[in-house]
């Protein structure tokens, strides 16, 4: 099947728009997000701290 004129100028319209992304690198896409804790470090510490002495107590008793 033969192609009509209004096909044949599509066609070579799409060739010149693909032809001319030929050769070009893709840009690689960059997300960088701020990383934001849900919880503050003053309340990690908070209950950090407790945490530490449970094991350094449970250490002490383990080792009598």
């Amino acid at each position: 099947m033969a192609q009509t004129p209004q096909q044949r100028a599509a066609n070579a319209k799409f060739a010149r728009r693909e032809e001319a992304k030929m050769g070009k690198p893709v840009a690689p896409v960059v997300v960088k997000r701020d990383f934001k804790s849900p919880i503050s470090k003053g309340w990690i510490s908070t209950f950090d701290f407790p945490l530490l002495l449970l094991e350094q107590s449970c250490a002490d008793r383990s080792g009598r």
